[in-house]
């Protein structure tokens, strides 16, 4: 049996469930950057990017991230089996149902149209962030890096990358967003743009059939939960009930556009006066079959 934490953050409580962002960008676009700028794994993303786990093998071989290097026949054994491994924890993500990064060029448009049809296939609802820049910003950031490419071969990649616009616009249609990165763009206007999208995205109602039927099963196999395993975890049961009370305030505050401490704090007076009347609370006790769990 999995502890209620486990459950909490890994079950159909966690945030971002049921919803993939595929993130495209030609060479220098600064992908990267915008995962972070976004703030999509603190919106429950986890991000799939073989790079990653390529340079830290790479590190770990003390080997130096150049061209010539990285194409070696050594370079890209290693680069093989970091994509064998990213396959295996993207795997884990999926068998989970988490909310995933997919972090690429977008070069492959073939290759995304069958990611996106498989994912949509156990309950995903899919959508895409294109890191946009001019060519001239593309090749002076590669030219910068220490494993840059060829400058003919970063004009090619962003030819090819660029082409596929439409086709993504048509994919994707409204959960299509594009971050313009580029050297003289306002990129501070873009990057608000995209999280406001994707915290949006990622707290959209989960509507696909498929989602619910597996949100409903995994519920129900993890809630027959008999009395003496609830006695053997009460951490577990404050975690849940905790980040259960931490989620509805925060849902309050934000529908009531709350900025001052005193009014969080009125709130949170509220939330606690009401309890031993409703116990409404702490959903999470009815569903085990108990009464309302109530504060002493």
């Amino acid at each position: 049996m999995k502890d209620f934490k486990t459950f909490v953050d890994e079950g159909p409580n966690d945030p971002a469930i049921f919803k993939a962002i595929f993130l495209a960008g030609g060479p220098g676009s600064g992908k990267s950057f915008i995962v972070g700028r976004t703030g999509l794994p603190a919106l429950g993303f986890k991000v799939v990017n073989s790079d990653d786990a390529f340079e830290l093998a790479m590190n770990k071989a003390k080997l130096i991230m150049d061209p010539d290097t990285i194409f070696s026949t050594q370079g890209q054994e290693i680069r093989d089996k970091a994509k064998k491994l990213t396959a295996i924890k993207m795997q884990g993500y999926i068998t989970g149902r988490l909310g995933l990064v997919i972090d690429g060029t977008g070069k492959n448009v073939a290759k995304i149209q069958g990611q996106i049809k498989e994912l949509r296939s156990i309950g995903y609802d899919v959508g895409m962030i294109y890191v946009n820049t001019d060519l001239d910003t593309a090749i002076a950031r590669n030219d910068a890096r220490p494993r840059s490419l060829p400058s003919t071969q970063v004009v090619t990649l962003w030819k090819e990358v660029q082409k596929n616009i439409g086709s993504f616009q048509s994919m994707f249609g409204s959960s299509f967003q594009v971050i313009d990165n580029s050297q003289d763009a306002d990129s501070n206007k873009g990057i608000m743009s995209g999280y406001k999208w994707a915290a949006k995205f990622a707290k959209s109602n989960i509507n696909n059939p498929k989602a619910k039927k597996w949100i409903k099963s995994y519920a129900e196999e993890h809630l027959n939960i008999n009395e003496a395993d609830l006695a053997m975890d009460r951490s577990g049961i404050i975690d849940i009930i905790l980040k259960d009370v931490k989620n509805k305030l925060m849902q309050d505050v934000q529908r009531k556009d709350v900025k001052t401490i005193n009014d969080i704090a009125a709130i949170v007076k509220k939330k606690v006066e009401n309890l031993p009347r409703t116990g409404t609370e702490y959903p999470i006790m009815k569903n085990l079959g108990h009464e309302p769990f109530i504060l002493a």
